[in-house]
């Protein structure tokens, strides 16, 4: 793609244009979802809400869009599926769709700006969760208990390292 700087009228033009755009495809996914609802409750069909879902692709929040779904579609996503593997029935779309079109899907699983790295406050953290594990190991120990406290995987001389690490940080 070639882009040639442009003045800053034509900047501006260009950035009103996006957010118009960017408005009006929300609007039509919401329109899109809420029909995808209305088509599965009178057909049985849910599929429709996975093609939209996989043809927006990544400049969408997708997330929020499956959440819309599962929310007032009934649609479910078990650990490890790769898309919607169930629903609720028709029932459920009867009882929720004047709430999903209402309610506009990029409200679901907002995306947080990023909030940069702090390997300081990382490292506390790791050494609470890790104290907090070695404390329920050492207990599953003196209960006899071996097979959850095989399951933790942390000792107190690794929790000293990071308590030195944090010294010299």
């Amino acid at each position: 793609m070639k882009i040639s700087y442009l003045s800053k009228k034509n900047v501006d033009q260009l950035i009103a244009t996006a957010i118009s755009s960017s408005n009006t495809m929300r609007k039509n996914v919401q329109i899109a979802a809420v029909h995808v609802l209305i088509h599965a409750a009178q057909h049985g069909d849910y599929s429709k809400a996975q093609i939209l879902v996989d043809g927006l692709g990544d400049g969408v929040n997708a997330r929020g869009l499956v959440q819309w779904f599962v929310e007032f579609g009934g649609l479910t996503v078990s650990e490890g599926a790769d898309g919607f593997d169930g629903w609720q029935g028709k029932a459920h779309i009867a009882q929720f769709l004047d709430q999903a079109k209402a309610k506009m899907w990029w409200e679901f699983k907002v995306q947080n700006p990023y909030q940069g790295f702090n390997i300081v406050e990382a490292v506390t953290k790791t050494i609470a969760a890790a104290e907090k594990a070695l404390a329920k190991k050492n207990k599953a120990l003196s209960e006899g208990d071996n097979e959850t406290a095989e399951k933790i995987k942390v000792t107190q001389d690794e929790i000293n390292d990071l308590q030195k690490f944090l010294k010299v940080a």
